[in-house]
């Protein structure tokens, strides 16, 4: 509630995949951080952003590393502590020459 992902469900490969997340803080609160996790890369959080002043809507947009076939999380966290979060899924395809040929 309050973030909006857009994410390919199929990537080519795990290199660059494009991400932009969307966040609307409820109207009592602000986004104090914001954290991008992604739980079958070896380093599991991929960004963290502090803003400098908190805000009511953020968007950003990046490019993740994947480790293979797995689900984007972001979590904000606002200005009173609490925590929202969502997720979107991907699965990334391999070339089918693996012998180098």
């Amino acid at each position: 509630e309050g973030i909006t992902l857009d994410f390919p469900s199929l990537a080519d490969t795990g290199a660059a995949v494009p991400v932009q997340a969307t966040i609307n803080a409820p109207t009592d609160r602000k986004i104090d951080v914001i954290e991008v996790f992604l739980p079958e890369n070896p380093n599991t959080r991929a960004l963290r952003l502090k803003l400098v002043e908190p805000l009511a809507k953020f968007v950003f947009n990046t490019r993740l590393r994947l480790a293979g076939s797995q689900d984007v999380w972001v979590v904000v966290t606002f200005t009173d502590g609490s925590r929202r979060g969502a997720t979107a899924p991907t699965v990334v395809t391999s070339s089918a020459c693996f012998d180098a040929s």
